[in-house]
């Protein structure tokens, strides 16, 4: 099986974009553990969308290759935030929800 054909995964999203657990976790303010727990899949992701986006950043991917090495991701976004990616995207919040369910991530909404 080739490199291109093996599934993407956390740990080689990590390891393609040269960073360190450690690194992940300092930028995310989460634990190494926590970086660890996510590769091995024994935890998802519950993350804002400021994390989200820094995780994109890092792993130098896109929302497809996250998704595809990640699945499932629990995203906790403010109300603001929340109506400032609406107005980016312009789309009404049923589109960014139903956007965001292809991807099967689901979203928690705060006051703030």
């Amino acid at each position: 099986m080739s490199q291109e054909d093996e599934p993407l995964t956390p740990m080689k999203l990590r390891e393609r974009s040269g960073t360190t657990q450690r690194q992940i976790a300092a930028v995310l303010d989460v634990t190494i553990g926590t970086v660890s727990n996510w590769e091995r899949r024994l935890k998802v992701p519950n993350l804002t969308l400021s994390q989200v986006l820094q995780l994109i950043e890092l792993y130098q991917c896109s929302v497809g290759e996250l998704h595809e090495a990640f699945g499932p991701i629990q995203v906790n976004v403010t109300v603001r935030e929340l109506q400032g990616i609406l107005e980016w995207c312009e789309l009404p919040l049923s589109g960014l929800i139903d956007m965001l369910q292809t991807y099967g991530w689901t979203v928690n909404s705060k006051e703030r």
